[in-house]
């Protein structure tokens, strides 16, 4: 026998970020560029506060191309960690669903069958093995 656990799909968009769980810090950016670099805040942090989550980028020369990539990788982490509570849940309704650890297994079997020999072994009754196949 085979376990069998029902599920509903849910397929839903990215999630809407709210400003003001949002901490954006601007700093300096480090690395090649001369008096630019040591001049501008053009590198940003962006924090989720409620998930503790934190996106940062300095990659490019503008502040604001650095913020819009951050919060870009921000969602992406926030969906991703929303994702896999998503699953462990599934998961956990699916193991009550089936039974648990062990649903599925050899152990959970109900009759074997022995053609060779004629006989069929029932294993909910203790110690019922029945010849001819009735019973």
């Amino acid at each position: 026998s085979l376990p069998v656990a029902l599920s509903r799909s849910k397929n839903s968009p990215p999630p809407a970020i709210p400003a003001s769980d949002l901490r954006i810090d601007t700093y300096r950016a480090g690395g090649a560029g001369g008096q630019h670099v040591n001049t501008t805040d053009s590198a940003v942090r962006i924090t989720h506060i409620p998930t503790g989550l934190q996106a940062a980028s300095q990659n490019q020369r503008s502040q604001h191309q650095n913020k819009a990539l951050a919060l870009e990788v921000l969602a992406a982490r926030i969906a991703a960690q929303e994702s896999a509570t998503r699953m462990a849940a599934s998961s956990a309704a699916r193991r009550r669903q089936i039974g648990g650890a062990g649903a599925g297994e050899r152990s959970d079997k109900i009759r074997t069958y022995n053609y060779s020999q004629g006989r069929v072994t029932d294993h909910r009754a203790p110690g019922a093995a029945v010849t001819g196949g009735a019973l």
